[in-house]
């Protein structure tokens, strides 16, 4: 059977790249750290991008199954930065899509401990008495209300737009000219009230319905 031999990509002015990857250190810890099946699904994630497409090509390759990362990385012209780019960069996607399926709960744990509780009362143990006396803390109910997180219960408005800079609201710029009289813009003002527009719409008073003018002495 033949032998196999890696061929490194020309540089500038027809010179070989530096095959022998051994002695470099970067390649050496990536190698150490992130086995290929790993480098595999991780290239995966960037089929445009011609060097990982030709690296994990090599990856796959069972003639080259005993070459190293590093020099199957030289071979396809990635450098040790930009192959260290691409794997945080695999990994961070994978991180939000993890994160992104625990967000339900996270909202409801959220909402729950915006939540006030009603909890046993400390001071009299639940009998609601003390000493033969009410209990001054429950009143006699044996239970006292906790109320919920404050910075939870801000949390909880702003996720649902309430407040904060997520409040829904509407920016409506009227761009008003011609001869319209006070009564004809105050009367195209109630209508865009009644009838909010696109948020960020900008209208024109002149385009916007036809306002009839009031007669004289009306």
């Amino acid at each position: 059977m033949p032998k196999h031999r890696l061929v490194a990509p020309r540089g500038k002015g027809g010179s070989k790249a530096i095959l022998d990857a051994r002695h470099d250190r970067t390649f050496m810890k990536l190698s150490k750290m992130v086995d290929k099946e790993e480098w595999q699904e991780v290239l995966g994630h960037f089929p445009e991008n011609a060097k990982a497409e030709k690296l994990l090509a090599l990856l796959s390759n069972p003639l080259f199954a005993r070459a190293t990362i590093g020099k199957l990385a030289v071979m396809s012209g990635m450098p040790a930065a930009e192959l260290i780019l691409l794997f945080t960069s695999a990994k961070k996607a994978e991180g939000i899509i993890r994160m992104g399926r625990k967000l339900p709960d996270v909202m409801e744990e959220t909402a729950d401990d915006a939540l006030s509780k009603k909890v046993t009362c400390e001071r009299c143990g639940g009998e609601g008495r003390v000493k033969d006396a009410s209990c001054k803390s429950c009143k006699g109910a044996g239970v006292v209300v906790v109320k919920g997180d404050l910075d939870n219960r801000k949390l909880v408005l702003e996720m649902a737009g309430l407040i904060g800079k997520r409040a829904p609201g509407q920016a409506i710029q009227i761009n008003v000219g011609g001869s319209q009289s006070l009564e004809t813009r105050v009367g195209l003002a109630q209508q865009l009230l009644a009838e909010p527009t696109i948020e960020g719409e900008v209208v024109n008073a002149e385009a916007v319905g036809d306002v009839e003018e009031p007669a004289a002495g009306e």
